[in-house]
């Protein structure tokens, strides 16, 4: 009975609906999408947990997210790749694996493994890369990386004849190297991005790149030959240098952004860029920097800064977002955003200096998703904890002038915040932001009913007119001032 009830819940995921308001605001959830504006999306088990970390969108409006999905006992931690196609009005899409769910077990430790996919991407033959890490024991984990036709069958052409690929660094023996970000290029290759244990006890991270031809071989023109490049920063002691994030640059240069210690237990975003090759670029933020470049927000001594994305803007600006810590408790942290002028340097003509600092409440928030629209306006999503507590959170979406101010327009003055709730004041955390061409926002991560979690997306409005009826368009040239 408790299962039932839970399954209808989440079916229905209960939001704010828009009311009676004849204009809509941007920032408003969809009512055309899922449920009143967000979805909730169930693989199906009694004992699910399922944490959706990556969201794109096919060409045909389609929408995958990628996440780890347990489906066993909560006390077994046996976590599979899990891709979920939602239909452009985000109910289940059929065509895709069973119901729209598919599960991609790696298993190469044993029965029980922890198999987590942190990002997707479509090619342009519709075929579907998602990566992420796979654990072999519990002191080793590689890169692992896997193809979907477009059906949601394994693609056996990859890494024949399985579809799965695992990747190892192993720096220092049998350690931690974690696959967290993808990016396609153009050729048809594909860089998977993450961090690397140079050591045993896991205290020492470098940012890595994988780079692998169009059929899973890793690329032997990357890396010196190898297809794995390793990025050190060994700025401070421990080098927990973490990349979490990576872009690519129309020249086919590589951006790579995450946290990087700096001494003095102060942590720093951490942005490199890298030439096609895999080698360091040295010219970007040279002559300082030399291709590896820590930006502090210096909100508080030995301060807790990290990136958790990257994108380049169409004019080669660079935006990494992520968060800063604002306390002397590394529990409180804001929604942080630098942008770099193509040379490395901080842009003058944004926020401070180069860096924006948006505080939504009084404990943790994390900006996990960036995007830029085409009128140059700045989106950041991820999850706040907006109440008195440090939990639970909820997802959370900020929009930015191109200057780096907020957007009063938008949300509640540059802000909107999205409680899922489905068992009341629980933790929803948005770690995934895609624009449509529309202009349309799409928002994925998890919503949990503990002890439960399931993927999650929301839709938001764009600066669209939406009438009481449903209708809208972004073209009102046509319309008298009455409803239609």
């Amino acid at each position: 009975m408790v299962w039932q009830l839970r399954r209808a819940a989440v079916g229905l995921a209960a939001a704010a609906c828009l009311g009676p308001a004849l204009f809509a605001q941007a920032g408003d959830l969809d009512p055309s999408f899922g449920v009143a504006g967000i979805r909730v999306v169930p693989f199906g088990s009694e004992f699910e947990r399922g944490y959706a970390r990556g969201m794109a969108l096919q060409a045909d409006g389609r929408i995958l997210l990628a996440g780890r999905v347990d489906l066993s006992d909560n006390s077994l931690n046996d976590f599979d790749f899990g891709i979920a196609r939602l239909a452009a009005d985000g109910s289940d899409d059929a065509s895709f694996g069973t119901g729209g769910r598919v599960l991609v077990p790696f298993d190469f430790g044993g029965t029980v493994n922890w198999d987590e996919a942190n990002g997707v991407a479509v090619q342009a033959d519709g075929r579907i890369v998602v990566a992420g890490a796979v654990e072999n024991d519990e002191a080793d984990w590689d890169f692992g990386v896997t193809r979907l036709l477009t059906d949601g069958a394994l693609d056996t052409s990859f890494n024949p004849p399985t579809g799965q690929l695992a990747i190892p660094f192993d720096l220092g023996g049998d350690t931690v190297d974690f696959g967290r970000g993808v990016a396609l290029q153009a050729d048809g290759k594909i860089v998977v991005a993450g961090y690397a244990a140079n050591g045993a006890g896991g205290q020492n991270y470098d940012f890595a790149v994988a780079r692998l031809d169009s059929d899973g071989a890793l690329d032997s023109s990357f890396g010196s030959g190898s297809g794995k490049s390793v990025v050190p920063f060994d700025l401070g002691a421990p080098s927990n240098d973490r990349a979490f994030s990576v872009a690519l640059q129309p020249d086919g240069k590589i951006l790579l952004a995450g946290g990087v210690d700096v001494g003095g237990g102060d942590r720093d975003f951490g942005i490199a860029r890298l030439w096609p090759d895999g080698s360091v670029d040295t010219s970007f933020g040279a002559p300082s920097y030399a291709g590896k470049i820590p930006v502090s927000f210096n909100l508080v001594s030995s301060g807790q800064d990290e990136a958790r994305c990257v994108i380049v803007q169409p004019d080669g600006r660079i935006l990494a977002a992520g968060s800063a810590e604002s306390t002397e408790s590394a529990a409180d942290r804001d929604f942080a955003v630098a942008r770099l002028l193509a040379s490395g340097e901080l842009d003058p003509a944004f926020g401070n200096g180069g860096k924006v600092v948006v505080p939504l409440g009084p404990a943790s928030e994390w900006a996990e998703g960036v995007a830029i629209q085409s009128d140059g306006k700045i989106l950041l999503a991820g999850g706040a904890a907006v109440g008195s507590g440090a939990s639970p959170e909820d997802f959370a979406v900020v929009r930015l002038h191109g200057d780096g101010s907020l957007d009063t327009s938008f949300g509640n003055a540059g802000v909107v915040v999205l409680p899922i709730d489905l068992g009341g004041d629980t933790t929803d955390w948005a770690s995934s932001l895609v624009m449509q061409p529309d202009g349309k926002i799409l928002v994925g991560g998890w919503a949990t009913w503990p002890p439960s979690a399931y993927f999650a997306v929301a839709r938001l409005l764009n600066d669209l007119v939406v009438f009481a009826d449903g209708f809208e368009s972004g073209d009102t040239s046509a319309w008298s001032g009455a409803v239609p």
